[in-house]
């Protein structure tokens, strides 16, 4: 099926999502009349798949070694930063004046390849406490972020910052080191005010203790549209509308975010009205149609967020040592149907991910020519299996050279439902190619073994995102290797310097159009080498009551002010 299908397929579907939501708004509801409303206050039930145990989602990783999903949209609602993503992935200005910019001269590049980027914040902004926010605010949170001693922090982006510096109480200036294409992200979706009037003796006096300190949860002091009113640990948050909000008061006086681990139970509580809406990756695509066609209140919006699911070859010591050859990845790739996947566990609603990036990026379509694709031939896959010394022995089995059967191990997390299915899928494919396959589903006891983990013999499932920032995941000084405590995002263990040189040129390349030209060869190597092996995209689903108006499927929370009832 084609691409262009596809696309058209999903928005059919969300279309008629769109046309029943309205529809419903349009009539009038159970019990409702004519005469007038009372003012009770505007209040909006959401539930997250998770329990955080601190509003703020970076702190959460912290102790839960893994993200919390919803819990970047609660850390959204109650803390605001210069600028923010909307839901096209644009930086809008929020608490900043504007968002730098070559074109507005608030992004200089420099003669001597050093870069410098300003913010100016916008008159009023404040701490839900009253206390004006200001630069230093901002300065106390880049030496927070940067410490070494808090790597729960550690983002590339920072190693980029010579000196950030306050020329007055209301302007921030960065100097960075090298050209940065993402310096305008600072300060928006990384690099975050943290309140200086309350934290800084604690940071000076008790950095031990400094993520575990009773501001990040129930004492929680933010910026954003909403004050925190509760925090229950394991059981809920709630939220209050922030009166004196910077962009305006928000439209909805109250939100509670329930925690709630099992899928089925915030399912349910949906279908009884008890739920409003879903934060964060909650259900597959599976239980949105599911809820779709059992709930007549409301919406489910598919798209926005994408990530890919695919596996990634070890390419360190891996064990058969065949899977390094190029040419046995690419054999595998071809004794797969990937669309026939896509198709039946994603309902056809997402393409296969012949790219590392999802068609929802600005790079997509620039990239998407020079992609190196493997269409489904069992054929040819054997043809080329054969090519490499394998023969298949009587028992129908692949033997080599020595009468050894291939045999391969393939592993996925046992937390991802929808990988641990296509594990299976995968493992049919490949055994009716004549290879032996283990596939093993890692218990949760062993996922804290970094060493376990980073050291899978063959292929490892994953679901990651889909966009030019996880570039930075492939390259070498990410790699998880013993020097480094296994710690680290190339789970792949790949390590070529020249493919390092060539990320790092994209990310010092401002100018667009030079960028591309960059990215091009980058996204062709990756199909290429066969360096990641996509099958398939993923992406959100997002349910809403349809009595909740201004939630987008992607990026949620990004307006949360302007969302209503």
């Amino acid at each position: 099926m084609r691409f262009g299908n596809l696309l058209s397929r999903l928005g059919f579907v969300l279309s008629l999502l769109v046309v029943g939501c309205q529809a419903d708004q349009g009539r009038p509801q159970s019990g409702s009349s004519s005469a007038p409303q009372s003012a009770a206050p505007k209040r909006v039930v959401a539930a997250v798949a998770g329990d955080p145990p601190t509003v703020h989602a970076i702190v959460s990783r912290a102790s839960q070694s893994f993200s919390i999903p919803g819990n970047d949209i609660i850390q959204r609602m109650v803390l605001s930063g210069l600028s923010t993503p909307d839901d096209h992935g644009i930086l809008r200005p929020q608490l900043g004046e504007a968002v730098p910019s070559i074109e507005n001269g608030l992004w200089r590049v420099e003669p001597d390849g050093t870069m410098e980027t300003t913010w100016k914040i916008k008159s009023g902004a404040r701490w839900h406490d009253g206390t004006p926010l200001t630069a230093d605010d901002f300065l106390f949170g880049l030496d927070v972020v940067r410490d070494r001693e808090l790597v729960v922090f550690r983002d590339p982006t920072y190693d980029g910052i010579l000196s950030a510096e306050a020329p007055s109480p209301d302007v921030i200036t960065v100097k960075w080191k090298e050209p940065y294409i993402f310096a305008d992200m600072l300060f928006a979706t990384i690099g975050w005010p943290f309140p200086k009037h309350l934290l800084a003796d604690v940071y000076a006096t008790d950095k031990d203790g400094f993520l575990q300190h009773a501001y990040w949860a129930e004492d929680y002091v933010g910026t954003g549209p909403y004050k925190l009113k509760e925090f229950a640990r394991s059981t809920r948050v709630v939220l209050t509308a922030n009166e004196s909000y910077l962009l305006g008061r928000p439209k909805i006086d109250e939100i509670e975010v329930r925690f709630i681990l099992d899928s089925n139970v915030v399912q349910a509580n949906i279908l009884a009205g008890e739920v409003d809406l879903t934060f964060g990756r909650l259900f597959p695509l599976s239980s949105g149609e599911e809820i779709r066609r059992q709930w007549q209140g409301g919406t489910v919006l598919v798209g926005g967020a994408y990530s890919r699911i695919h596996m990634e070859p070890q390419h360190l010591d891996p064990n058969p040592a065949i899977v390094g050859d190029v040419r046995f990845r690419k054999a595998l790739m071809h004794g797969l149907d990937r669309q026939q996947m896509a198709d039946t566990l994603q309902y056809g609603l997402v393409p296969v991910a012949d790219s590392l990036l999802a068609p929802d990026q600005p790079e997509y379509e620039d990239t998407l020519p020079v992609v190196v694709r493997y269409e489904y031939d069992a054929r040819r896959a054997s043809q080329m299996l054969e090519g490499l010394g394998y023969r298949r022995g009587g028992d129908g089995n692949l033997r080599d050279a020595a009468n050894q059967p291939l045999s391969l191990e393939i592993r996925v997390t046992s937390e991802n439902p929808l990988s641990n299915k296509t594990m299976y899928v995968v493992t049919d494919y490949w055994k009716q190619l004549g290879l032996t396959i283990d596939p093993t589903v890692i218990p949760a006891q062993r996922i804290p073994d970094r060493e376990y983990l980073a050291t899978f013999p063959t292929f490892h499932f994953r679901r990651q995102g889909a966009a030019v920032p996880y570039l930075v995941s492939l390259m070498s000084r990410n790699a998880q290797l013993p020097s480094n405590n296994y710690v680290g995002s190339n789970y792949s263990r790949y390590m070529n310097p020249e493919f390092d040189t060539a990320v790092l040129r994209f990310y010092s390349t401002i100018d667009r159009s030079q960028r591309m030209e960059v990215l091009k060869p980058i996204i062709r190597q990756i199909s290429d080498e066969v360096i990641l092996m996509g099958l398939f995209y993923d992406t959100t689903v997002t349910v809403v009551n349809n009595r909740v108006r201004g939630v987008t499927a992607a990026n949620q929370g990004w307006n949360v002010e302007d969302w209503s009832t």
